[in-house]
Order: C-alpha cells, then sequence, then structure tokens
C-alpha cells in the first residue's frame, strides 16, 4: 500500500527489455488495426469475462449492435511468462511495417 514491491506485485513487473517488446507489441497492434480500418474492415471483435460484458460500455455500441456477451471472446488471464512468449511469437511472424 505505501508503494512497495513485495512478492504479491512483483509478478506484474517487466524488465526493460519485457517493456520494450510490450511497447512494440503495441505499436505492431495498432498499425494493424489502423490497416484493417483504411482497408474498410470496422467488425467487431467483442470480449467478456464471467463478470462483465466490456460492450456495455463501449462508446460504439449502438453501431456494431453487440448488447450481449453471446458472441464475445473470452478475456484471457494469462501469467507474466505466457504473455511474453506470445509476444516472442507473434515478433517472429510479424508482417506490418
Amino acid at each position: 500500500k505505501k508503494g512497495a514491491i513485495n512478492a504479491a506485485s512483483a509478478e506484474y513487473l517487466c524488465t526493460a527489455e519485457e517493456f520494450e517488446q510490450l511497447f512494440k507489441s503495441v505499436d505492431r497492434s495498432l498499425k494493424e488495426m489502423a490497416n484493417a480500418l483504411h482497408s474498410g474492415d470496422i467488425s467487431c471483435d467483442p470480449i467478456a469475462d464471467s463478470k462483465v460484458v466490456y460492450c456495455q460500455f463501449c462508446p460504439y455500441q449502438q453501431v456494431c449492435g453487440t448488447e450481449t456477451a453471446d458472441n464475445a471472446r473470452e478475456q484471457i488471464n494469462w501469467k507474466h511468462d505466457e504473455v511474453f512468449s506470445i509476444l516472442k511469437e507473434r515478433e517472429n511472424n510479424a508482417t506490418v511495417d
């Protein structure tokens, strides 16, 4: 509560290299989304978990027509190592410039 790092919070910390990997992944995702929008793809890909349908907070809900979690992807809570393993795999398979 006082800002100290303990065992519980340590699992959420990233090294400088991991943060750079995360930044590159976000940048690549934004480019992919921009390219898709520019090419006319305005499809929605909602996400939900067992407690919340995130579409209820989206200002574009009326545009896409999603009001329930019926067609939503399940939110996955990955562990630290899983996230960076996935990011590394995506980086190796990246095609967006």
